[in-house]
């Protein structure tokens, strides 16, 4: 009878982790995460129309935390500072909760009452880009300075990075601005980036800076002073968001799932096992001994690290069984969105789009294509605010998509 407990024990102890050698979801969280945040043990997750969702048992269960946010809050992004959790939201502005999640208070007193798009902390000092205004705080939100002098003035900051005395700021123009002094002051250290691609996030190892952009993944190696691509074995989606742990660095791509480099960039490979095909990973973060990752429809799901880590030998993605056009992201968007599709095999397409009164304003792709997912960057420059559709022509295959232009 004892022995027969034991190996009772055993097995249930070992079966988990056996099945959790790939992707798992995790139930109680709305599909569309844009956001994590973790302070302590508590994860937070945002939602482009639920507010924010908490959980402090590593994901098995959550609960909406968004008592004192507007109701049907976007969160565009997190910033933990001294214990404390900042959201940035599409409108109006920025939300503070010193209990963790238990109630916020708004800290938005002398900003602009518009979106958030970029927002984080380093150290006691909170950087925050709102409407086309980068400012900062230094006393928990309690007032804000605007921090202009050197900037483009007709750009938005997508995100922030930070490595040893340098602040650095990515504009949804392609371009990176650095700073020396907190953001007093900034300088343009854009050498080797693509125009006109959105930069969508920053990430560190030791002294190695990269950066992430809808056009590839790039490093610098002296304070951005120049940029190299690091693209080699990527999918060819668009990069979104980037996690470093360690000396390896994940990249979560608009439409292509999730990758991992274990030397600095100069190889890829997918670690999607589980994940549903062709995911589009908004967001990433660790805690404790599990990477977590939020996708646009299908909720949170968790790995843990130590899998991918030590065994990346997984399977290539399985080519798409139909043709299928996908939500653009960011949506509403002033500057770059994406607008992602897939296809199961290589054929003429066209991907062209139209203001409301139905005349054609641009034409992304008219040729051929090849099979499977594919993510292609968008710029509103020139465009009035207001409603367009894209139009998707396949085969036989034909869908319209619907994104508004928002300043």
């Amino acid at each position: 009878m004892k022995k027969y407990l034991f190996v009772l024990a055993l097995f249930s102890f070992v079966l988990p982790r056996l099945c959790y050698s790939q992707w798992a979801q995790l139930p109680g969280v709305p599909g569309e995460i844009t956001a994590f945040a973790v302070n302590g043990t508590a994860l937070f997750a945002g939602t482009d129309s639920n507010g924010v969702y908490r959980t402090t048992d590593g994901g098995a269960s959550w609960s909406p935390v968004n008592t004192g946010l507007p109701i049907g809050t976007f969160v565009y992004n997190f910033a933990v500072s001294g214990g404390d959790v900042f959201v940035g939201a599409f409108y109006p502005g920025i939300y503070r909760t010193t209990n963790n999640g238990e109630s916020w208070d708004s800290v938005s007193q002398g900003l602009y009452t518009a979106t958030t798009s970029a927002l984080a902390a380093n150290g006691t000092s909170v950087f925050a880009c709102v409407q086309d205004t980068v400012y900062r705080t230094t006393n928990n939100g309690v007032s804000w300075a605007a921090l202009g002098n050197g900037l483009n003035p007709n750009s938005i900051v997508r995100t922030f990075g930070f490595l040893g005395q340098y602040v650095f700021a990515g504009f949804n123009d392609g371009t990176v601005y650095r700073s020396t002094d907190e953001g007093a002051s900034w300088a343009s250290f854009s050498s080797g980036l693509p125009a006109a691609a959105l930069v969508t996030d920053f990430a560190v190892i030791g002294t190695n800076l990269f950066v992430s952009t809808t056009a590839g993944i790039y490093v610098s190696t002296d304070y951005a002073a120049h940029w190299s691509p690091v693209n080699n074995g990527m999918f060819t989606a668009s990069p979104s968001v980037l996690a470093a742990i360690g000396t390896d660095l994940f990249a979560g791509t608009y439409g292509g799932g999730l990758y991992l480099s274990k030397d600095n960039g100069a190889s890829w490979d997918s670690v999607n096992s589980g994940l549903p095909y062709a995911s589009n990973i908004r967001a990433l973060t660790t805690l404790g001994s599990d990477m977590f990752v939020g996708t646009y429809t299908d909720g949170v799901w968790h790995r843990a690290k130590s899998q991918m880590i030590t065994g990346i030998n997984e399977k290539p993605d399985v080519l798409p069984a139909v043709s299928d056009l996908k939500q653009n992201y960011p949506n509403p968007f002033s500057g770059m969105t994406n607008i992602e599709f897939q296809i199961p095999n290589e054929e003429l397409i066209t991907l062209s789009v139209y203001n409301a009164l139905g005349e054609k304003v641009a034409t992304l792709a008219d040729g051929v294509v090849s099979a499977g997912a594919h993510s292609i960057p968008f710029s509103a420059e020139g465009l009035q605010n207001g409603i367009y559709f894209y139009r998707l022509t396949a085969s036989e295959y034909s869908s319209t998509g619907v994104m508004t232009v928002l300043r």
